[in-house]
C-alpha cells in the first residue's frame, strides 16, 4: 500500500509539473490566450495608425489621417465575404522582446493574426496578416509595434 501511495504521489507530481510547463512560455511568463489577444485589440480599435510606420492605410483610403486599427481590422476581416471565396483566421503569439523608442527592451508576446482566403476548390486567393507586440507585464499593445502585411 505504501508503494502504491508513493507511486501515485510521483505520478501526480510529474503530471502537475508537466501541466505547469505547458502554461508558461520560454521566458517564464504566462502565455497570452486568444481571448486576451482579441480583447486587447478590441480595446484599441480607436488607435490611430498614423504613428505606426509598418501599418499604413491602403492608398485607396480617402481619410488616411484618421485611419484606425478598427479600419484595418475591418479590412482584414472582410476577406472572404463574397460567395465564391472563404476565409480562415489563424492567430499565434510567441515570446519575444520589443525595443522601445527610448531604447529599452520589453518582454512581449509577438502576436500574428492571419486571414487566408481560398476558393471552394481550396485554390489560394490571398492572405493578410496583422502583427502586434503585447507587453507581458501589463498586457498592453506596444505603440509602434503594429505590422500589416
Amino acid at each position: 500500500m505504501k508503494i502504491f501511495l508513493c507511486l501515485i504521489f510521483i505520478v501526480t507530481s510529474c503530471a502537475a509539473y508537466s501541466t505547469e510547463q505547458d502554461i508558461y512560455s520560454d521566458n517564464n511568463a504566462k502565455k497570452l490566450s486568444g481571448v486576451d489577444l482579441f480583447d486587447i485589440l478590441l480595446k484599441n480599435l480607436n488607435h490611430p495608425l498614423k504613428n505606426e510606420p509598418l501599418c499604413q492605410p491602403p492608398e485607396t483610403v480617402t481619410d488616411q489621417k484618421n485611419y484606425t486599427l478598427a479600419d484595418q481590422l475591418s479590412l482584414l476581416l472582410a476577406t472572404g465575404h463574397y460567395k465564391d471565396t472563404s476565409a480562415k483566421l489563424e492567430s499565434i503569439c510567441t515570446a519575444g522582446t520589443f525595443e522601445q523608442p527610448s531604447g529599452g527592451l520589453v518582454d512581449v508576446w509577438d502576436c500574428q493574426i492571419t486571414i487566408v482566403e481560398t476558393r471552394a476548390n481550396d485554390e489560394f486567393v490571398s492572405s493578410s496578416t496583422i502583427a502586434v507586440a503585447i507587453s507581458n507585464s501589463q498586457k498592453q499593445m506596444m505603440a509602434g509595434s503594429l505590422r500589416c502585411m
